[in-house]
């Protein structure tokens, strides 16, 4: 079992049973469920039942990104 590092929409939680049925525990926010729904689920669906994940949408920026600092890690850029 493990916690999932994210904001926003923290906390979340993602775990297989010993039976190997998995749980996945949403945040109480409905934007931050959803989201967090469509990131958890769509991955470990894809890996359950043996399918390519989906393809990233990809969209231009318009400006310059800044960071948060202390609350982005510098890897996920």
């Amino acid at each position: 079992m493990a916690a999932v590092a994210v904001r926003p929409g923290h906390p979340q939680l993602l775990a297989q049973l010993p039976d190997h049925r998995w749980i996945v525990g949403l945040p109480g926010h409905p934007y931050a469920a959803l989201t967090g729904a469509h990131t958890l689920l769509t991955l470990l669906l894809a890996g359950l039942t043996v399918r390519p994940l989906p393809a990233l949408r990809r969209i231009p920026l318009a400006g310059d990104v800044r960071t948060a600092l202390g609350r982005t890690p510098p890897w996920s850029w």
